[in-house]
């Protein structure tokens, strides 16, 4: 078996969930991702730090936190070694309630981080680099007993920091634990 930075990554992810560490964790989150053709992915995501709040112009108050995360992607139909990609991300997210939607409270996400791709050729396509921005713009609903759903849209792409920046584009379902 071939140990990837991939697989460690999941363990230690794995070992922080179920370890005593974890209650220093603030927020848990699996997502569902679904993108252009036959891309499809999981993610998991953990936010390691409480929100602060901080009032910004034109925003007013804002959540802010950062969230650590891992995603793993599938192209199928793609040719054996660009069907599967890693993705290792940090996201600063800042969430700006909207009020009730439908009498759920529920708020806008948005962010912009730093990924680390596993393979720059994923799919049909170059990507360029094996770094990209990772982009999102989202709507969280609050449930019970601090469970939250969101659906997202993500944006990974090199920002033009080489010729090949095709970028990748997901639609996401989230369901945020908080911890």
């Amino acid at each position: 078996m071939r140990y990837t930075l991939n697989n460690y990554l999941w363990v230690i992810f794995t070992f922080t969930l179920f370890s005593s560490t974890a209650k220093a964790l603030n927020q848990i989150s699996v997502d569902v991702l679904k993108g252009e053709g036959e891309i499809a992915g999981a993610r998991l995501g953990l936010s390691p730090w409480a929100s602060a709040n901080y009032r910004l112009p034109l925003l007013g108050r804002v959540a802010v936190t950062t969230e650590l995360s891992l995603t793993q992607l599938q192209a199928a139909g793609a040719d054996s070694g660009f069907d599967n990609n890693a993705v290792y991300a940090v996201t600063p997210v800042l969430r700006k309630s909207l009020g009730r939607l439908f009498s759920i409270p529920t708020e806008l996400e948005f962010g912009i981080g730093a990924s680390l791709l596993e393979n720059r050729h994923f799919g049909q396509k170059d990507l360029g680099s094996k770094f990209q921005f990772e982009d999102r713009l989202g709507l969280l609903m609050q449930l019970n007993s601090g469970l939250a759903v969101s659906l997202r849209y993500m944006h990974y792409s090199n920002g033009g920091i080489t010729a090949s920046n095709p970028g990748l584009d997901f639609i996401n379902v989230s369901l945020i634990y908080p911890l």
